[in-house]
């Protein structure tokens, strides 16, 4: 029971017939039974890695300012994912995020900031130097997460969807404007399609 406790436990196969009891700091010949062995865990990476989700945000080859969160897939099915949008070729760009945590507006902000920085010509609100953070949640529009600073020169609502930049006379994307959006996360993969 000690042994298990202590989290010191090793599998005897694949060592060329030796193994190392690390209470002894001596080897040991692996004709001597094994204080432990393993059974049926011939691939325990893969089991591992199908408990966590890759969660996806995905820029669209026909029309650069429509994008998709939707997919989820267990880690383990990541390859297979690769080849079915290749073989679609429906996506321009796609980032997988590895992180169990992340929030879909995060992804979201983060997913076209690093596309556009990529030179993906997309138009966002949330890329354009006149946007702020909807901040007042007590209104009517809180579920419109973009104040924009140009609404008395576009003679429009102060608050609005980020999607409305693809028809906004005053877009005008400014690295300073999305540069924060691009620290929100660290364990992703870009691909190119």
């Amino acid at each position: 029971m000690e042994l298990i406790e202590s989290g010191h436990l090793y599998d005897t196969e694949g060592t060329n017939g030796e193994y190392y009891k690390e209470n002894s700091g001596t080897w040991r010949n692996s004709f001597e039974e094994p204080t432990v062995k393993f059974y049926n865990f011939r691939e325990p990476q893969k089991e591992l890695l199908n408990l966590f989700k890759i969660h996806q945000f995905a820029v669209y080859r026909n029309n650069p300012s429509r994008f998709s969160l939707n997919e989820t897939v267990p880690c383990g099915e990541k390859d297979e994912l690769i080849k079915r949008h290749r073989r679609e070729n429906n996506l321009l760009f796609e980032i997988l995020f590895y992180n169990e945590g992340l929030w879909g507006a995060g992804r979201f902000v983060f997913g076209v900031s690093k596309a556009f920085e990529s030179g993906i010509k997309i138009r966002n609100c949330f890329l354009c130097r006149y946007h702020a953070i909807n901040e007042n949640r007590l209104t009517l529009d809180d579920d419109k997460p973009v104040f924009c600073k140009a609404y008395k020169q576009l003679q429009t609502n102060p608050r609005c969807h980020s999607t409305q930049a693809i028809n906004c006379k005053a877009f005008s994307p400014d690295k300073k404007a999305y540069e924060y959006y691009l620290s929100y996360f660290d364990d992703y993969e870009v691909i190119f399609y």
